[in-house]
């Protein structure tokens, strides 16, 4: 591991041993290093990432990753779905006088190579996004967060939903806020379409 691919969170003693825990943006999780641990003492004194996670999900702009179609790629399995169907039911007969069925292919795995997660809560992101930048040189984990809330850059990049979320978000604060959003992705809740959109095994 390089030097500054890794950030140091904590460290501490436990049984004579320095424990380190520090977390690694590139592989999304939080590690520990120890000496002279066994694995059920390890169990015992590391936390796993999944708080550090979750709030990492919050992007600055007020959306919640862990709900958007393209963090969960909701998308690209969709697209993948649908170019199945597409070769199973002999699509590209019946649509021969209606479209290009080569072309609609294309598209799709357009979707499926580019539809992606630009991750914006791990460093990366648009570079034309200035909410991220804002945020980012404010040290704010979400701009809802910002005294200068809402302002001009915040409303060029807001969905029509964002000025709710950032209600609830004033009612109940940060971390309940990111259970509930959590919570309603779980259930398959889309933050962009604003509507429950699994796809269906």
């Amino acid at each position: 591991m390089m030097k500054g691919d890794y950030s140091v969170v904590a460290n501490f003693k436990y049984a004579q041993n320095t424990i380190f825990l520090f977390y690694v943006p590139n592989l999304k999780t939080m590690e520990c290093i120890i000496s002279s641990l066994d694995m059920k003492e390890l169990g015992e004194i590391c936390l796993r990432d999944e708080k550090m996670e979750k709030y990492d999900l919050v992007a600055p702009c007020g959306d919640y990753c862990g709900g958007c179609g393209q963090y969960n790629e909701l998308i690209v399995k969709t697209a993948k779905q649908m170019r199945e169907f597409a070769d199973l039911y002999g699509f590209e007969f019946r649509s021969e006088e209606a479209f290009d069925f080569k072309q609609f292919v294309k598209g799709l795995k357009w979707f499926i190579d580019n539809a992606k997660c630009p991750e914006c809560h791990y460093g990366e992101g648009p570079p034309w996004c200035e909410v991220r930048k804002c945020c980012s040189e404010k040290e704010l984990r979400i701009c809802f967060e910002c005294e200068e809330f809402p302002c001009s850059k915040f409303k060029k990049y807001a969905d029509l939903d964002t000025m709710d979320r950032y209600k609830r978000f004033e009612e109940v604060g940060f971390e309940k806020w990111v259970e509930e959003q959590m919570q309603k992705a779980k259930e398959g809740y889309e933050i962009h379409l604003q509507k429950v959109a699994s796809l269906k095994p």
